[in-house]
């Protein structure tokens, strides 16, 4: 019986065919293209055939490839890419090593199992992925690795989350050992295209997100963010959605509550007729996002508190919390039910996820941003939408979900000379979408050009 409701199962085919695979009692490898090799170990002889956060897809159709063993000595040959393993031990990198060669390598370039550690700003064997977010940084900051490089590179998968056959997710048993090996060389558009077969496509975003956004952190009124939208109509300024930041809900909270950043009840102070404001967006063919802090928990002054604390056993009568879990299906399912979809009929389109809780999660190695992001991004697709999402990246796997928000960058010369790098690099793992704050968040300050020339990226990017 699945765990989770079906509508929250995501599109998965993790199972490889049989013929690409190579296994011993404690070693298994796939050969699932040309360039790209999974690598599993495990002392038990458990191997993992699910679905990870990263990798959804190895159903793929199987390459040549030869198999040589003497003695201990297993050798794989594919186009690209000769293998060796000495079947006697763990992977370490005297025993398992591989090379190379081919129309785009030669002999020369060997890549050896925990030997590939570039430090950013030493040897360019890598091109660089993404990180986070920016959040409060001034100028250019450190990244992760990229899938991308002159030769070998690899994506240790073995502490991914599992996407189970229900739609559930749960924590990867400790002490396996499962790597990707890409050998691409300059072929780096094949590697990504192979990559996002695994991994899944970049979506296609509904056609209102390409268009201008307003977002701007200020308490309007209702009546102020009507002559706003009008203003822009009367300058001939086209925009297609319409941001409200976080004071769209109270904030003005008892601090036995908390500090006012999470919340899901509408302000009636500023806005007195919410559902008549979304309808009058929609009026105007602006599609509505509104911002959102999952960091305290759901408590009693919120709009459907009552409902969400009996289906998830807590004691509303005496005003219990509902803490904010997203590792149990209850939680889950009750949290879209009684915070979202209520506003979403109401005329909200889809969340902008600003701010990820604290650590709530009975998953103690859970990684809850990409969990979060992961069962959004599906929620909203219900009723046949193309899926929308704007929030941090969640990490490797994270490009199937929407649009990434960069944070609250710095409005800094530095800062702006970063982000065209910065949003160039986040393509060599496949993140294909994001947004930055026009201008900067942070510390602004008043320079015209600075400002022009953001404005110049932002058409361009």
């Amino acid at each position: 019986m699945a765990r989770i409701n079906q509508r929250y199962r995501y599109e998965i085919s993790p199972k490889c065919n049989s013929k690409a695979v190579v296994q011993g009692e404690k070693y298994r490898f796939t050969v699932l293209t040309p360039s790209i090799i999974r690598m599993e170990y495990n002392e038990n002889g458990i191997f993992e055939d699910r679905a990870t956060q990263v990798i959804i897809n190895r159903n793929l159709e199987v390459p040549e490839f030869t198999v040589r063993k003497n003695g201990d000595m297993l050798k794989i040959f594919t186009e690209h890419m000769e293998l060796t393993y000495h079947t006697q031990h763990p992977f370490c990198e005297s025993s398992l090593t591989a090379r190379f060669y081919g129309e785009w390598g030669d002999n020369t370039h060997t890549w050896r199992y925990k030997n590939t550690t570039v430090p950013y700003g030493g040897n360019p064997m890598n091109y660089w992925g993404t990180i986070r977010s920016l959040d409060d940084f001034r100028g250019k900051v450190p990244l992760e690795k990229g899938l991308m490089g002159p030769t070998f590179t690899e994506w240790d998968d073995s502490k991914s989350m599992i996407i189970a056959d229900d739609g559930w997710v749960e924590e990867r048993p400790e002490g396996a050992i499962d790597i990707y090996v890409f050998a691409y060389g300059w072929r780096h558009v094949n590697l990504l295209n192979d990559f996002l077969k695994l991994s899944g496509k970049i979506p296609m975003l509904p056609r209102y997100a390409l268009g201008n956004w307003w977002s701007r952190y200020y308490n309007y009124t209702q009546d102020e963010y009507k002559a706003l939208i009008n203003k822009f109509k009367e300058k001939n300024i086209p925009l297609s959605v319409a941001c409200l930041d976080m004071d769209w809900h109270i904030t003005d909270i008892d601090i036995k509550y908390g500090t006012g950043w999470s919340g899901y009840t509408w302000n009636k102070d500023l806005f007195p007729s919410h559902k008549e404001l979304l309808s009058w967006l929609k009026e105007q063919s602006l599609h509505t996002v509104l911002n959102i802090h999952d960091r305290e928990g759901i408590t009693p002054y919120e709009d459907g508190y009552i409902e969400m604390a009996k289906k998830v056993g807590v004691d509303w009568e005496n005003g219990q919390k509902i803490n904010f879990d997203f590792s149990t299906p209850e939680f889950i399912e009750a949290y879209f039910e009684n915070m979202r979809h209520k506003s979403e009929e109401e005329g909200v389109d889809f969340w902008w996820y600003d701010g990820f809780p604290e650590n709530m999660s009975a998953m103690t190695k859970a990684d809850m941003p990409w969990m979060i992001n992961h069962f959004n991004y599906i929620d909203n697709e219900k009723n046949g939408n193309r899926g929308m999402l704007l929030s941090r990246r969640s990490g490797m796997g994270g490009h199937r979900y929407g649009i990434g928000f960069s944070g609250d960058t710095w409005s800094t010369w530095e800062m702006l000379d970063f982000l065209p790098f910065f949003t160039s690099t986040a393509a060599n793992v496949g993140f294909g979408w994001w947004s930055h704050d026009v201008g900067g968040f942070m510390n602004g300050i008043t320079d015209d050009e600075l400002l022009i020339r953001w404005e110049q990226f932002s058409v361009f990017s």
